[in-house]
């Protein structure tokens, strides 16, 4: 039968979105306590297991000694070399990411269900078994410092990382502090010890998404349910104070640069705050999108830039808001005026209806897609995590997007954005 042909001169209905389908994690534990949550939903016989370690940057004694010793648990184990490692997960179609923030170490894998066993035997080689073979090591560090030395050099990033300084402190864990010199202080026991301390039975959590088969708990209990790789103490948890910058403006020159790199930015809160939902809307409609005040005018009207947004922070312990952008090193100046001009406007005018509602359209298509299959849903709740906060908090989040008004955002503007409260960091010359 022949298809009549859409008619493409008509748009779409527009439809107003309501409600977000939102998946509850089912949670056990296995027998030694490590909480397991999973989250089964998808066609595709897929499995994605999170491995999450309390051993991210905060726990270490030593720069980069989180980040390398998450990434040489995949340089070879008792019984497996690092291509032996590399040919197992290729074979079988499985794709094994290694990766640390701030608070967390983490090993995530997607594989196919009928590959289940011998993938999750290989993780357990992996975390059990690592043996941090010398030659890798010394591979890995040339490999990584000769990355850094090229990442090292752009405004970008030592905008970035002088702008972390600023707001912490030279010496608090969230202050990105490493720089290419570090890579020759590294000693390949300290990340030994740093692994055998960290990934603990006690320190982990995971997180299975996708087609949940029944033999995965099984699988699981058998290679990481044992009490052998318990501690047999749990590890003080260590405080660090915040010495933010006295003065509020910064300049890192780099004269050779083209361009400058401009971070301006202040403290501000986490996920368990009130206030952070609402700064989430301010944030979209400052820099959070497109659309945004900082494109229309920095960009759009101005020229001074091809790009440039706003993103607020939540960290474990503290939040912090920033904006970022590079323009011409004759136009910093005229930039870092705009900014604090739109700063100004928020915190004096209110927001008009039209944009309000624009920003209200946009964020809750941005959750629709943020929460477009179990992975996606798996990502989402892994971010609640830490803060022991569940799905409430998105759909509270909605409400926020929803209701809040032009007055509630200005008085959000007054509490955080205050002129006195913002730091500027430019690298580059001004």
């Amino acid at each position: 039968m022949k298809q009549d042909k859409p008619n493409r001169t008509i748009a779409p209905e527009f439809r107003e979105i309501t409600d977000i389908p939102f998946l509850l994690p089912e949670k056990r534990e296995l027998s030694n306590g490590i909480p397991l949550y999973t989250i089964h939903a998808g066609t595709e016989e897929v499995c994605k297991i999170d491995f999450i370690f309390d051993a991210g940057m905060w726990y270490e004694q030593h720069e980069l000694n989180a980040l390398l010793a998450n990434l040489m648990l995949n340089e070879g184990t008792n019984t497996l070399s690092a291509s032996n490692l590399a040919g197992i997960f290729d074979f079988h179609g499985a794709y094994l990411q290694l990766s640390t923030d701030q608070h967390h170490a983490y090993l995530s894998v997607i594989t196919l269900n009928r590959h289940l066993s011998k993938i999750i035997e290989t993780l357990a080689s992996i975390i059990h078994e690592s043996t941090f073979p010398q030659h890798e090591f010394e591979s890995l560090i040339i490999k990584k410092k000769n990355r850094f030395l090229v990442e090292a050099e752009k405004v970008k990033v030592i905008s970035q990382k002088r702008f972390t300084e600023v707001l912490f402190g030279k010496e608090h864990p969230y202050a990105l502090t490493a720089w290419p010199n570090d890579y020759d202080k590294i000693n390949l026991d300290d990340l030994k010890n740093f692994a055998r301390t960290h990934y603990k039975a006690e320190r982990c959590r995971i997180l299975a998404s996708g087609i949940i088969r029944p033999e995965l708990y099984s699988l699981l209990e058998k290679h990481f349910g044992s009490n052998d790789w318990k501690s047999p103490s749990l590890l003080p948890e260590s405080e660090f104070e915040i010495h933010p910058s006295s003065r509020h403006f910064h300049l890192f020159e780099k004269k050779e640069a083209l361009q400058s790199a401009i971070r301006v930015g202040c403290h501000a809160v986490n996920k368990l705050h009130p206030d952070f939902q609402g700064l989430l809307v301010l944030n979209t409609i400052l820099g959070g999108y497109f659309g945004s005040r900082l494109m229309s005018n920095i960009r759009e009207d101005k020229g001074y830039t091809y790009g440039i947004y706003s993103m607020i922070i939540s960290l474990k312990k503290a939040g912090y808001f920033f904006i970022a952008s590079e323009v011409g090193k004759d136009s910093c100046q005229a930039a870092l005026d705009e900014i604090q001009f739109e700063l100004k406007r928020l915190r004096t005018e209110p927001v008009p209806t039209d944009e309000l509602n624009t920003v209200r359209s946009y964020m809750l298509g941005e959750m629709l897609r943020e929460f477009d299959g179990p992975f996606a849903q798996a990502a989402s709740f892994r971010a609640l995590l830490e803060y022991d906060l569940n799905n409430d908090f998105y759909t509270n989040l909605i409400h926020t997007i929803k209701e809040i008004t032009s007055e509630q955002l200005m008085e959000l503007s007054n509490r955080y954005f205050k002129e006195e409260n913002i730091y500027e960091v430019v690298a580059g010359s001004k």
